[in-house]
């Protein structure tokens, strides 16, 4: 039988604020190898090692690599102590990896700082009315009122307003989504708590590729491509008050919703007025 551990060794850069979610790194981190052995008196022990077998190819045999190793791994602080969920994700991210090939540490701290943007808009959004964590779902809720989905219209929404460019909604919204993943592939929920189909759906489509084969893809109604924020997206309408942008599919049955929700039949008839036809305030000369 055997076990994983990590230690790390030598210095740590802490942040001076440590209520708001940050990454400090880890100079060197090591992962560690427990074999439950028993020893000449029958008394079991641990016996540790830092060394992992590769077979080679080329060679056909085993070859022992020694100090397995990653500089500056970054660790997620959340409300002044380590993010335990995070953090897991990260680590058993990087053994799986290591296994085969070093990973730049470049990719884990992309990996890293993505997810803190997640946790940074959370913070920043959570009110009274809107209680944002990770595990944001309310009861009887739909997509666009749970957390998951509600980062991906933000997300969108900064790529709209040229805040990010496609490549970085695209990045942060798929971590996001593996993150999640994770999680619901690893039973780490609250109790009764389901992840998948509650925090993503995943869908599949077919990818053409070179001699006319196609082959499944599977993906989240998380993730962001183009052309999803292209069905968002609309030619501006100038007027008097600059370029406006019509409301989406989506965006007017969040409208109707609310209204709904509000019970006041004057005002939802004030606002189908303005949906469907068009009507909106004008200046008079």
């Amino acid at each position: 039988m055997s076990t994983r551990v990590l230690t790390c060794v030598s210095n740590i850069m802490v942040p001076v604020d440590m209520n708001r979610p940050k990454i400090i790194y880890i100079q060197r981190l090591y992962r560690l190898d427990g074999k439950l052995v028993a020893s000449p008196g029958g008394v079991p022990t641990i016996e540790w090692t830092n060394r992992v077998l590769h077979w080679n190819s080329d060679q056909q045999k085993f070859e022992e690599t020694n100090d397995l190793m990653i500089e500056r791994f970054p660790i997620i602080y959340r409300n002044g102590e380590p993010w335990d969920l995070g953090n897991l994700y990260l680590y058993r991210w990087w053994l799986k990896f290591a296994e085969s090939s070093p990973r730049s540490i470049v990719t884990l701290d992309r990996k890293a700082k993505n997810l803190l943007s997640y946790l940074h808009f959370i913070d920043e959004h959570k009110t009274d009315d809107l209680p944002l964590d990770i595990f944001y779902a309310p009861p009887l809720s739909r997509k666009n009122q749970r957390v998951t989905y509600i980062y991906k219209s933000y997300l969108t929404g900064l790529f709209e307003q040229k805040q990010n460019t496609l490549k970085t909604v695209k990045q942060k919204a798929a971590e996001v989504a593996a993150f999640y993943m994770f999680l619901n592939d690893n039973k780490l929920t609250p109790p009764g708590e389901e992840i998948q189909d509650r925090f993503y759906t995943l869908k599949q489509h077919k990818v053409m590729i070179k001699g006319g084969r196609q082959f499944p893809v599977t993906y989240s109604d998380i993730h962001i491509t183009k052309a999803s924020v292209e069905e968002e997206q609309f030619d501006l309408i100038l007027g008097e008050e600059g370029g406006v942008r019509p409301l989406s599919e989506t965006e007017v049955e969040w409208v109707l919703e609310g209204i709904e929700a509000i019970g006041n039949r004057q005002m939802q008839l004030m606002v189908w007025l303005a949906l469907y036809t068009g009507a909106r305030k004008q200046t008079e000369r």
